[in-house]
């Protein structure tokens, strides 16, 4: 960032994301865009200079939820290789907290490893008592697991690859 750019955070435009979504991080745009995991109202463009350089999705929603979801499908044989990183003590912890799901976070890309993230990833922080997402395994081994300080909970396998929770570290 440079040290005299005004940040700004205003509200979701979808025909901008849809604009710009990316397909090869993210999958498919509407699997990612619905109404059980994306609150328009709370996600939020980024704006530098009055222009846009990315946004984050995010939808109110707690981890444990998923988790029964998972593990309902795991029971039923559509995934598989289901590995729990921390205690069930520790996931039961998180089920009486404000659980903030962050769908995705996208920069630019002539703007990204320039900290321009750390905005969205405040502003998401301030929303709820804990932060998480899911991620492809090799994402997060390499974004969100150095980057965002967040500790690896469930991994699993939804039979085409391993797909990792994780919640941050408060």
């Amino acid at each position: 960032m440079m040290p005299n750019e005004e940040l700004t955070l205003l509200p979701f435009d979808l025909k901008w994301v849809k604009g710009n979504f990316d397909a090869d991080a993210f999958g498919d745009f509407d699997l990612h865009f619905n109404k059980f995991y994306v609150d328009t109202k709370l996600s939020k463009m980024l704006y530098v200079n009055g222009k846009v350089i990315g946004y984050v999705m995010v939808k109110p929603l707690s981890m444990g939820r998923i988790i029964k979801d998972i593990l309902y499908w795991v029971k039923h044989k559509k995934y598989s290789d289901f590995s729990l990183f921390v205690s069930p003590d520790s996931i039961r912890s998180y089920s009486k907290k404000q659980g903030i799901f962050i769908n995705s976070i996208y920069i630019m890309p002539q703007y990204r490893h320039q900290s321009y993230s750390d905005k969205l990833t405040e502003y998401c922080r301030q929303l709820g008592d804990y932060t998480w997402g899911i991620s492809r395994k090799i994402i997060f081994e390499k974004y969100w697991g150095p980057k965002q300080h967040q500790i690896r909970t469930v991994e699993y396998n939804d039979g085409e690859e391993v797909n990792v929770i994780f919640a941050d570290q408060r």
